[in-house]
């Protein structure tokens, strides 16, 4: 098998991580801003959205972070961010702030399983 195909067939099996590396500029900035560790943010985009800038979850999450609705207007606003809340660089703004603030609100322990569930159903 050629060099090239070869890695083309890798890159098919493992597009979110190749996706994720596209917006690591924008993870390390967000992340670095929040003060929580890049892996944390990375780990999001992978588990949510795959890497998928336009994934939409079956209940309306949005974006690489799959913000929903309502927390994506308050975040916006707060945040000032754009319109979009599918643009990478604002999704993971919005998404990593709303990180830090559950990390804060429920600790190591559960600040996850509140981002996954939402902070009412956790």
């Amino acid at each position: 098998m050629k060099r090239r195909s070869l890695i083309g067939s890798v890159l098919m099996l493992f597009p979110a991580v190749v996706r994720a590396q596209d917006f690591d500029g924008f993870v390390r900035q967000a992340a670095e801003r929040n003060a929580i560790p890049p892996a944390w943010v990375r780990a999001v985009i992978t588990a949510e959205s795959g890497g998928d800038r336009g994934a939409i979850s079956g209940v309306g999450a949005m974006g690489l972070m799959q913000l929903m609705p309502d927390t994506w207007r308050v975040l916006r606003h707060d945040l000032n961010l754009g319109a979009d809340p599918f643009d990478p660089h604002d999704n993971i703004v919005a998404g990593t702030a709303y990180l830090r603030w559950l990390h804060d609100r429920y600790g190591d322990a559960g600040f996850l399983a509140a981002y996954n569930a939402g902070p009412a159903r956790y």
